[in-house]
């Protein structure tokens, strides 16, 4: 009777067999990136959509914000080094970029919907596969895109941003942000509130997933709601600065950390650890108060005064 082959053996051709393909996409990819040496295309590119934004004068902070002068900034940002600072006073809206064009690819869009808030987005993803890319970047000391955004900062704005498999540094000082929501994912993300906002910001949410976030000076900000959930990830966040109002503060975390210092002249609700006597006091002008509700699963929340 013939012997039918034996489990390992038919199992060590079929690794073998997949070894095989792998190491051929590997050589493809290798090869098509050699074959492109010393052709990256370098691009400079500057966007410049303020004429179409309309400033808003600083006596009408505390009026109510005419729809059609307030506007939406969305930002979806993938694969690069990100910057977003306040332009100079008295300056526009502004993008500038340096990417190698074979590879990345930068998209604007601008609309003004009849009487409705106008919006502005950028889009900024690679278009080359990761392989490819990868070794283009090895082989040909490729350097990394990056794109800076300037915000005005006499324009209300509702921020949206996107980060994916890149890192930003933001500064959001001395704008008017009436709504930011930040979403990243497998990357790192760095704010700083250096100066306190025109007006406090409504809403304040960061979620991030597989990646790190530090944030400092949060109370020049002053949101009336901050919202931060973390998975597989960690946060530093300083919650110092010129608070002007309370703040319900929603914190989450799973499977990571989040370590958060309050700032002394405020009262402290919702941590156990923390007695406020600031609570107690007798003020004609309460201080702020900050309530915070958190919620932790396989992770850790410290909140420290």
């Amino acid at each position: 009777m013939r012997k039918r082959p034996g489990c390992f053996k038919t199992g060590c051709f079929g690794c073998l067999g997949v070894l095989a393909i792998i190491v051929l996409i590997v050589g493809i990819n290798l090869l098509i990136a050699w074959s492109r040496i010393g052709d990256s295309r370098i691009q400079d590119r500057e966007l410049s959509p303020s004429a179409q934004i309309q400033s808003v004068p600083a006596a009408d902070g505390q009026a109510p914000i005419d729809p059609k002068a307030a506007g939406r900034v969305m930002l979806n940002l993938s694969q690069g080094e990100f910057h977003l600072y306040p332009a100079d006073p008295g300056e526009g809206l502004k993008v500038q970029a340096r990417y190698d064009q074979d590879v990345f690819q930068l998209d604007e869009n601008f609309t003004t919907p009849p009487d409705s808030a106008w919006t502005y987005s950028i889009e900024f993803y690679r278009t080359m596969p990761w392989m490819q890319a990868l070794f283009r970047k090895l082989l040909d000391h490729a350097e990394d895109p990056v794109v800076k955004i300037y915000l005005p900062r006499d324009v209300p704005i509702e921020l949206g941003l996107i980060i994916q498999e890149g890192g930003m540094e933001a500064d959001l000082g001395g704008l008017w942000l009436i709504d930011a929501e930040i979403l990243f994912n497998k990357g790192g993300f760095a704010l700083d509130i250096s100066e306190p906002m025109r007006e406090p910001l409504k809403r304040l949410k960061i979620h991030g997933s597989m990646g790190g976030v530090e944030a400092t000076r949060l109370g020049n900000a002053s949101p009336s709601f901050l919202d931060m959930d973390y998975q597989m990830g960690g946060a530093d966040i300083d919650l110092g600065g010129a608070w002007q109002n309370d703040c319900a503060i929603d914190l989450s975390v799973r499977m990571g950390g989040i370590s958060v210092v309050a700032p002394a002249d405020v009262r402290v609700a919702g941590v156990p650890t923390i007695s406020s006597p600031a609570l107690q006091e007798d003020r004609e002008v309460p201080l702020p108060l900050l309530t915070f509700n958190m919620k932790q699963s396989m992770g850790e929340i410290q909140v420290d005064q």
